[in-house]
């Protein structure tokens, strides 16, 4: 190659590594600078010429020398080809930088080592990002805390505020009742004071299922329930359940039951199916007060069963079809009707603990069917 050749090809390479974003450098077995790029002066703000000959050591952080020493040391014995690290360099203006260092070893014609040379990438924009999203992970998990905190506080307040209530509840439902059989014993002929002691009964109850209710709430929210499932009779266990709602139903109404597919136990929490399947039929029949008497299907299939629960009651207006599941959330047409709006969010809380599904279409005015599906 002749020398116009050879200046030419120099002139390409020294265009090419002046271009380079990252500081390009060569040192001594010593590690003194004998080339750097440009992009030196640009991001560590020294005069090229005037770092030329002068150890890196000297541009490093002081708490980092020894670090970079230890690194350094290695490849000029030999045992290290080359290095990838990261390290702080300090600016002429006194500034922190931080490099991400690519070194290698550069050895002579006869395999003597040299020197080194490699690439020093300015990485300050990337650790400040990263410790950006560790102070952001931080104070994440510290709000997951404070909100696990303040949860497991809501839940105890409200357990033990509920608790607290049932005893004086149960004290004035049983005054309550002593006052009705000494009436009824004494043949007393008090209307006006049975009618108030009936009212009362139904005060009472209406604030002990609530109070049950958010006892239930507060349990869940502190993950209390498990799923023991356990081979059970489910046609069993829904009769038992239309029979307790049928006892206490005002109007004597009554629930249809039938069955589909070839009959078989399932595996089910007794307890937890029970409840789900129990909040589901009582709104039914709320609110479906001098309609049509609402039914049950179970359907059983080869690998899965459903239980359908159909009502031809209010229905559930098409604004709330997305609410309907939330804790305390009550549809506007069912403001005249008592009801606490946890009915839903806990049958649906305990079906998600079978690892099944309960879903629900409705029309206004015509009905709604539940469907609770499992596997």
């Amino acid at each position: 190659m002749d020398t116009k050749q050879k200046e030419l090809d120099f002139l390409k390479h020294k265009t090419l590594v002046a271009s380079i974003h990252d500081v390009v450098f060569r040192t001594d077995s010593n590690g003194n600078w004998i080339f750097l790029n440009d992009s030196w002066a640009r991001i560590m703000e020294f005069d090229v010429e005037d770092s030329i000959s002068k150890p890196f050591f000297s541009f490093l952080h002081p708490d980092d020398v020894a670090t970079d020493a230890a690194l350094f040391e290695p490849m000029m014995a030999g045992t290290k080809q080359f290095c990838s690290h990261e390290i702080r360099y300090m600016t002429k203006s006194g500034n922190i930088c931080w490099m991400k260092v690519f070194a290698m070893l550069v050895k002579d014609e006869s395999g003597h080592i040299i020197g080194t040379q490699g690439t020093l990438q300015d990485i300050n924009i990337d650790i400040q990002n990263r410790e950006m999203r560790k102070l952001a992970e931080i104070q994440l998990m510290l709000s997951i805390k404070k909100e696990k905190e303040l949860n497991l506080l809501k839940s105890n307040f409200v357990s033990l505020a509920s608790h607290e209530f049932r005893t004086p509840l149960a004290i004035m439902r049983s005054s309550v009742e002593l006052s009705e059989i000494y009436i009824n014993n004494n043949r007393l002929q008090e209307p006006y004071l049975l009618k108030h002691i009936l009212t009362i009964t139904n005060q009472i109850d209406q604030l002990s299922e609530l109070i049950e209710k958010v006892l239930t709430l507060g349990r869940i929210d502190s993950k209390a329930f498990t799923c023991k499932k356990e081979k059970i009779d489910l046609i069993g266990l829904v009769q038992e359940v239309i029979y307790a709602l049928e006892r206490i139903q005002h109007d004597e109404r009554t629930v249809g039951l039938s069955v589909r597919g070839t009959r078989r136990k399932v595996m089910a929490d007794p307890l937890l199916l029970a409840h789900a399947i129990t909040n589901l039929l009582s709104n039914a029949l709320k609110y479906s007060v001098n309609n049509r008497e609402p039914n049950i299907e179970i359907v059983f299939t080869k690998y899965d069963y459903s239980i359908i629960i159909t009502d031809f009651g209010i229905g559930i207006p098409v604004n709330a079809e997305n609410k309907i599941f939330q804790a305390f959330y009550r549809a506007d047409n069912v403001e005249a009707i008592k009801g606490t709006g946890l009915g839903t969010f806990i049958a649906k809380k305990f079906i998600l603990l079978h690892n099944g599904t309960v879903s629900f279409t409705s029309v206004a005015k015509k009905g709604t069917i539940f469907t609770i599906h499992m596997n």
